[in-house]
């Protein structure tokens, strides 16, 4: 049985038509979200292996966890790739990490730099991206 949710025409006076699209697709994310939220918090605290029931208080709990914010938020892809790139450029610079080469102060210390340089900035975005 699908649930279908009506928001009378009063409540949303003044709503231009991208507005209306937007909020319903809002509410869209807003309910794929706590249904996810609702079915983690359940198979955390099932410990048969029945199917799930999600009660009411589940809901309730996720609801409150996601407009706190304190659930588990969604990674994107550029989230992703901003962590693999920062790991792979913080294990390249310790790899690259050759004292009698990076005495000669040649090109070796230049790409050097620029390694280290890169990791800093993309470990960086990464605690930025995840505020």
């Amino acid at each position: 049985m699908p649930i279908d949710i009506q928001i009378p025409d009063s409540d949303i006076i003044g709503f231009n038509t991208q507005a209306k699209i937007e909020l319903e697709n809002s509410i869209k994310e807003f309910s794929d979200d706590l249904i996810y939220e609702s079915n983690r918090i359940e198979s955390s605290i099932n410990s048969t292996s029945q199917g799930p029931e999600i009660t009411s208080s589940i809901v309730r709990d996720a609801k409150v966890l996601l407009r706190h914010k304190l659930g588990k938020p969604k990674q994107g892809t550029g989230s992703v790739i901003l962590k693999i790139l920062s790991s792979l450029f913080v294990l390249l610079s310790g790899i690259m990490y050759q004292p009698e080469k990076l005495k000669a102060a040649g090109v070796y210390m230049v790409f050097y730099i620029i390694v280290i340089a890169l990791a800093i900035l993309f470990t960086t975005l990464t605690f930025i991206k995840e505020k």
